[in-house]
């Protein structure tokens, strides 16, 4: 995960870890909502889990799924909870995720100078990155 692909302190990566909560959802389940405020990252264990976009008409446009090992929700911990372009996020499976708040994030990492700095350095970054994205309207692939 690009957030803490520098934290090399293993005491502080455990202290995240620690936090992370084992969470299920049935299939079909709304993960999170569209235009909600995000307030944690999600790490799937098992299962499968769609994006789904509001497009023309008011329909729901299904923009990608991912499944074990992979995460979202990653954005919001720089943008106040705000996701890069808002979306829904559904459980096409059953799914086993780990949530780990923002807030337990940023508690831990503000603790030690050197990786408040590399936060906010990164904050910077990722808020740049989103009014791009803001600007042009849409990601290419």
């Amino acid at each position: 995960m690009p957030t803490f692909r520098n934290v090399t302190d293993h005491e502080i990566l455990e202290a995240i870890a620690s936090k992370a909560v084992l969470t299920e959802y049935k299939k079909d389940a709304i993960i999170s909502p569209n235009n909600k405020l995000f307030t944690h990252i999600h790490i799937l264990q098992s299962g499968k889990v769609s994006f789904f976009q509001k497009g023309s008409f008011n329909f729901d446009n299904k923009t990608g799924t991912i499944g074990s090992g992979f995460y979202f929700g990653e954005f919001g911990l720089y943008n106040n909870g705000q996701p890069d372009i808002p979306y829904e996020a559904k459980a096409v499976t059953p799914v086993k995720l780990f949530k780990i708040s923002y807030k337990d994030i940023r508690e831990i990492l503000s603790k030690n100078t050197n990786y408040k700095k590399y936060f906010a350095e990164q904050k910077e970054i990722v808020t740049e990155l989103i009014k791009k994205i803001n600007r042009k309207g849409r990601i290419e692939s």
